[in-house]
């Protein structure tokens, strides 16, 4: 499989990326969930061999099933889909709604705290965090205003997205077993229904994500194809801007992913190259004079912003491993706040719980990007162990059992009413 990904076999280039990525995100989620240490990490190429394995000998078994070229999006009768969908739907939407009453009305992070004060007047509506998440939530609100009633939405609009995704893998062939194990797993994963019963971005983004999965799918079976028509083409571009609006980072998702089919439908090169230039164009275009138009505030602390992750390992090294913690570092931190402040304030792993008490949007406003990255690469070599516990908290890719340590969840009020409190 890796041979011919590096051979440039472009047949298999597109699904062996998707097998490579994919084995190795559930073999770090696997070894972050059940290891505490980093004494083990040789075991992960080992899964990533293991996991890979399973994957490829499924999609062949499924390639011997259908092949690709006969795939029609009329398999199946009408009633055999309707049903799967309502069940599929049904399935997805009730277990969420188990962890939506055990945590009734649900919870939130600090940033979609400000968002929500944005939302009611409180705040100046701002692009620091995603300003397309705070106008989802203000359409919302015009029918009820409630943190409650927006969960529910984002419940129901999830599930719907699900089923309808799962309709279109059904219709690829896939037995209606393995679709019904999936949305089970995606139920009662505490990982994906923990993020759902809050107002986080995360939940329009994973949203956005599943139509672009079905997307991706209708271009897989049409061999590329499927761009051919503008109104395809369209709905593209539609939840590229979606995905980038409703996430800042998701830039580095969706713009290699449109580059990565360039290459490998080279054949209609032409229209992912005119989608991607045009989705960039209208991406500008929105987030400059559409913005300044209507006078939505820009983040002016780019690197502020893109150190959450490093500055979490650096802070957990020097409250847990003072004594190993780079010189430069340790000067570095001492120098935003004393040691007694940074150990009260601190959670692992969560660089919000002291960045707003420390300088907020302003903090390293005037620091380098290179100079941070480059004293969290020295964190990592003199202190792998306070990093690996920062890294698996901050990205949560271990499947947590109970609610994030940046979450806040509300009990028996709204969250307006919570906030005017």
């Amino acid at each position: 499989m890796i041979k011919n990904t590096l051979k440039g076999n472009k047949g298999n280039i597109l699904q062996n990326c998707v097998i490579l990525f994919g084995s190795t995100y559930f073999s770090f989620v696997i070894y972050f969930s059940l290891c505490n240490t980093v004494r083990f990490f040789w075991i992960i190429p080992i899964l990533i061999i293991i996991i890979s394995f399973v994957f490829k000998r499924f999609s062949n078994s499924i390639k011997d099933a259908i092949s690709l070229k006969e795939i029609t999006w009329s398999m199946g009768r009408n009633d055999e889909r309707i049903w799967l969908f309502m069940s599929i739907f049904l399935l997805v939407f009730l277990i969420q709604l188990i962890y939506w009453f055990a945590y009734f009305p649900g919870g939130f992070n600090l940033d979609s705290y400000g968002q929500w004060d944005q939302v009611h007047g409180l705040m100046a509506w701002n692009n620091w965090h995603p300003v397309l998440t705070t106008m989802i939530y203000w359409l919302i609100t015009r029918i009820i205003d409630d943190m409650a009633f927006c969960i529910l939405i984002q419940l129901v609009v999830f599930s719907l997205s699900i089923s309808l995704l799962f309709c279109d893998i059904y219709m690829c062939g896939v037995p209606t077993y393995l679709l019904y194990l999936g949305a089970l797993f995606i139920g009662i994963n505490p990982a994906i229904a923990m993020n759902n019963v809050c107002l986080i971005k995360d939940v329009p983004f994973a949203i956005g994500t599943v139509w672009m999965l079905r997307t991706n799918l209708r271009i897989i079976c049409s061999r590329g194809e499927w761009v051919k028509t503008k109104k395809c083409r369209i709905i593209l571009i539609v939840e590229i801007l979606f995905l980038s609006l409703v996430r800042h980072n998701a830039i580095f998702l969706v713009f290699p992913y449109v580059i990565l089919l360039g290459v490998v439908y080279y054949c209609r090169y032409q229209q992912f190259l005119r989608i991607l230039f045009l989705s960039i164009f209208l991406l500008l275009l929105v987030e400059g004079p559409m913005f300044s138009t209507l006078g939505i505030k820009q983040h002016t602390n780019v690197v502020g912003e893109m150190v959450g992750v490093p500055m979490a390992a650096m802070v957990n090294s020097y409250v847990d491993d003072y004594e190993n913690i780079p010189i430069d570092v340790k000067n570095f931190l001492e120098n935003i706040a004393e040691d007694r402040e940074w150990k009260e304030k601190y959670i692992v792993g969560e660089w919000d719980s002291c960045k707003w008490d420390f300088g907020g949007i302003y903090l390293f406003e005037d620091e380098s990007l290179r100079h941070i990255l480059k004293m969290f690469v020295s964190t990592i070599r003199l202190c792998p162990q306070s990093t690996f516990e920062s890294l698996r908290e901050n990205t949560m890719a271990a499947i947590p059992v109970g609610a994030h340590t940046n979450t806040f969840f509300v009990s028996d009020i709204s969250l307006r009413n919570w906030v005017n409190t």
